[in-house]
């Protein structure tokens, strides 16, 4: 039985993206939050989002908030120009991006698989301290019943 578990874990993370989640190193993600007016030098259209980055070990170690950057319309999704405080301003002083910054939200999916390798992890210890809680008390109850049989 424990055999079939930790495919079926796997499979289950691999159902997400199963490109993206059967890979291994980093993972970027260029969010879109709104669109601005603003091209690139290529005359490009570009959009206000932000940036994650999940670490995976055939499953997801963790994922990082990389912040605001600036994504390409219609393009490569995971090219951006990254936004540094200074380039902030110096936009929101153009009225290029508003003033303050919209917020964002990671979705709770991201997290999810973002960590999934800790949560396969914990699924493992977690059927592995049940099943060997109750194989315990199986074989008490075996060896009292045999006891007062005897």
């Amino acid at each position: 039985m424990r055999v079939f578990f930790l495919p079926i874990l796997f499979l289950g993370v691999m159902v997400y993206k199963p490109v993206e989640a059967a890979m291994f190193g980093f993972r970027d993600r260029i969010h879109k939050i709104q669109n601005i007016e603003l091209k690139d030098s290529d005359r490009n259209a570009l959009y206000l989002g932000y940036r994650t980055t999940m670490i995976i070990i055939g499953a997801g170690i963790c994922l990082i908030d990389q912040g605001y950057v600036l994504g390409f319309e219609n393009y490569e999704k995971n090219q951006y120009y990254p936004l540094t405080e200074e380039l902030i301003s110096s936009l929101q002083s153009e009225k290029i991006l508003p003033t303050p910054l919209p917020t964002y939200n990671i979705d709770t999916i991201e997290y999810l698989f973002g960590y999934s390798l800790w949560i396969i992890m914990a699924c493992i210890i977690a059927y592995t301290a049940l099943k060997t809680l109750l194989t315990s008390r199986v074989n008490k109850a075996n060896s009292e019943q045999n006891l007062t049989q005897s």
